[in-house]
């Protein structure tokens, strides 16, 4: 799980902080975290890593299932 660690802090997190910019739904995200108690920040962190590394990995299951489905089409 350290890889997927590194990824998050290397690739995920400055996608998400890039994306943040561009969508008005990730305001809601900053009030969210900018409203938590300094002793509730850390979990969010977690909880906001977490999320974002499973949905990583689905979305590589997800897109290797579609290439095995087309393949398997043909």
């Amino acid at each position: 799980m350290k890889f997927m660690s590194w990824l998050y802090k290397s690739y995920i997190q400055p996608e998400l902080d890039i994306q943040a910019k561009k969508d008005p739904i990730a305001l809601t995200f900053s009030s969210l975290e900018n409203g938590l108690e300094p002793g509730y920040l850390q979990d969010y962190a977690q909880a906001k890593e977490f999320l974002a590394i499973q949905a990583f990995l689905l979305g590589l299951r997800l897109g290797q299932g579609l290439s095995d489905a087309s393949l398997a089409g043909q």
